[in-house]
């Protein structure tokens, strides 16, 4: 799906703090920019790329955004070089960020279809506590939608449709491998408890990185 890449996708919570953020245009590491035109050119080439950038760039869209008038309804500003769509819904901020000049109907259509999806996820009560409950399904609705910045999917059914694809092969997989816990007995049992341990190694390395912890 031609037309827009995304810089930046933000879900942060009343204060300002992470629940959820994608930055799909960041790119290898390379020499480092040494004139202004350089720089300028290394950003639109490599995005957000580092975690200190990213919160910079979230605190300033909060605090423009904060300024604004109608908090309640989507609004559209501008931003050291790029284009935001924002919205307060409850105790959640959302953000949708482009470059400079992206077309602002298609941003808006983005923005629509991440509401409609986390309305679904969150049974219509999107809020901080619901986001954090749901947080697996607002990564893949994430990774649903861009790659690499690109867009994948619009279509809030079809997101949804594969978010429940994705939990179900979950589901299936576990259920397997406790029903092969009888006939394969402990190795199996215990395959199962490594795998739960590695899940939930790997969701406190992720709460650790938005927070920004250690």
């Amino acid at each position: 799906m031609a037309g827009l890449s995304v810089s930046g996708v933000a879900l942060l919570d009343s204060e300002g703090e992470r629940l959820a953020v994608k930055y799909p245009r960041q790119a290898a590491a390379s020499a480092q920019p040494s004139t202004p035109a350089e720089e300028a050119q290394a950003k639109k080439e490599g995005g957000v790329k580092d975690f200190a950038s990213q919160r910079q760039l979230e605190q300033q869209l909060v605090q423009k955004f904060s300024r604004l008038a109608g908090r309640n309804e989507v609004e559209a500003f501008e931003l050291a070089g790029y284009v935001a769509l924002g919205k307060s819904v409850n105790d959640v901020l959302l953000f949708v960020v482009a470059e400079d000049g992206a077309n602002e109907m298609l941003l808006l259509e983005i923005f629509n279809t991440l509401t409609a999806v986390l309305s679904s996820l969150t049974n219509g009560q999107i809020g901080k506590k619901q986001i954090l409950d749901n947080l697996d399904g607002v990564f893949l609705m994430l990774d649903e939608v861009f790659d690499s910045g690109l867009l994948l999917q619009l279509d809030p059914g079809v997101v949804l449709a594969r978010i429940n694809m994705q939990d179900d092969a979950a589901a299936n997989a576990g259920g397997a491998g406790a029903g092969g816990a009888g006939a394969g007995g402990e190795a199996t049992s215990t395959q199962a408890a490594f795998n739960q341990a590695i899940s939930s190694a790997k969701e406190n390395l992720i709460r650790s990185l938005l927070s920004g912890g250690p």
